[in-house]
């Protein structure tokens, strides 16, 4: 194995090595294999691990099908769904517009809400912060 060992190293240019730093270069190659076989076994075992969730995610089981089955049922009867004449839109712009729903969306845009907002996080906060803190409390008067 040393003997080996040295000629790769003398094939690489590595000229003149001795006995003693042949033994020290061994020694570091061994516990080098060992650590990168180690990781690759690592690797190797999280990449089955994600194998087998991938496989249980996409196999087909009883309970996946009766979602899909319940999904499919729900845009079955949402598209069978008939609207009468009188409430069908003739101007084309009518679905065209853009409902709000949730107050978060006004909150993120609104300047004054935002202002409002972020002054009570201040005050809510504020105590916690150290040296913004009041110090009148703390002193005593002197006379």
């Amino acid at each position: 194995d040393a003997l080996e060992v040295l000629k790769h190293l003398n094939a690489l240019g590595y000229r003149n090595i001795t006995a003693d730093a042949l033994k020290a270069f061994i020694k570091d190659l061994k516990k080098f294999i060992k650590y990168e076989k180690h990781i690759w076994d690592s690797e190797n075992i999280t990449k089955s691990e994600n194998n087998i969730f991938n496989k249980l995610h996409y196999q087909k089981t009883i309970s996946r099908e009766a979602k899909i089955d319940k999904m499919k049922d729900q845009s079955t009867r949402l598209t069978s769904v008939v609207r009468p004449a009188s409430l069908k839109s003739s101007n084309v712009f009518d679905n065209c517009v853009v409902k709000k729903n949730s107050r978060k969306k006004d909150l993120c845009t609104d300047p004054v809400a935002l202002y409002h907002f972020y002054s009570a996080l201040w005050k809510k906060f504020s105590r916690r912060l150290p040296g913004d803190n009041s110090t009148k409390e703390l002193r005593r008067d002197r006379e």
